[in-house]
């Protein structure tokens, strides 16, 4: 009963019984009203509330992922444009000619930093995380930046490990490596590149398959290849929803998605062989038309 009613009562004496039942009907119904608006929830009710929390979230959480993927895509297409920048910025700072590109079989210029755009193999720890291959590179005074040399969706191996650099370079811009081969064009000079397309046709940085990359020198196997067939070795990076980034000699950056499950897998790694007409050939094929050209 609350406090007016209390009152009432006391200053009037009711005349009967109606009365007397009357008012006390009214108080204990503004007291029901009340302790009706102070409970809680049922455990029905909450049961309820649970589940529509549960569905919202299951509606919301693929858009999330979704959202996430592009954005990391977003940001690793802006870390290859400033790659490929300072690249070109490299080249102009020394009489058009490229950053040597050194890669596996060249013996102890393999891991010196003097003489190449970025050394180490990141494949496993400790070079994995080793800040020095990048810092003290050649390419470093035109990228002082750390993030820039890493795919922000590579989750490293194992996963969790903070890799240092997810990309490699194409193994013929000024290539010396062991897949830079004759009969094919070794771009050495920013002169070399408007050809067969221009200079936006050759990509010069990529992402590298976190389960496969090591050295900075992206080897293709041009010298393989056939109307028919393409020789896959070193394997481009499938993180991006089954795409890859890539970074253009012309300074432009793209994604470019796979269409073939072979190179959309996370998993294959090694010496394969795609044949036509596949889905997979013809994601060989786009690679390497867009690596260099055949020379007379």
């Amino acid at each position: 009963m609350d406090a007016t009613c209390t009152v009432v009562n006391q200053r009037h004496q009711p005349s009967s019984l109606f009365e007397v039942t009357e008012s006390g009907a009214d108080c204990n119904g503004e007291a029901q009203a009340l302790s009706a608006r102070l409970r809680g929830f049922t455990l029905i009710e909450l049961l309820v509330v649970i589940a529509i929390i549960a569905i919202l979230a299951a509606l919301l959480l693929p858009a999330l992922s979704k959202a996430k993927t592009r954005a990391q895509a977003t940001y690793c297409m802006n870390n290859e444009k400033q790659m490929t920048l300072a690249w070109l910025l490299y080249a102009d700072d020394n009489n058009q000619k490229l950053v040597p590109n050194v890669g596996d079989g060249q013996a102890a210029q393999y891991y010196d930093p003097s003489y190449d755009w970025c050394y180490g193999d990141v494949s496993a720890l400790p070079g994995e995380t080793n800040t020095l291959a990048l810092t003290e590179s050649l390419l470093w005074p035109y990228a002082k930046a750390l993030g820039i040399y890493k795919c922000p969706g590579d989750p490293g191996v194992p996963a969790g490990t903070p890799r240092v650099r997810s990309i490699s370079m194409n193994g013929y811009m000024n290539g010396m490596g062991g897949g830079t081969v004759a009969g094919f064009k070794n771009f050495l000079k920013t002169s070399d590149l408007p050809v067969n397309g221009g200079s936006s046709q050759w990509f010069v940085f990529l992402d590298e398959k976190p389960l496969s990359i090591n050295d900075e020198y992206f080897e293709v196997r041009i010298a393989q290849a056939t109307p028919v067939t393409v020789v896959m070795n070193d394997w481009p990076s499938q993180v991006h929803s089954a795409a890859c980034g890539f970074g253009f000699a012309d300074g432009h950056a793209e994604i470019h998605k796979w269409k073939g499950p072979t190179m959309s897998s996370a998993t294959t790694v090694g010496s394969v062989t795609f044949v036509k007409p596949s889905a997979d050939f013809n994601d060989g094929y786009w690679l390497t038309s867009h690596t260099t050209y055949a020379t007379p």
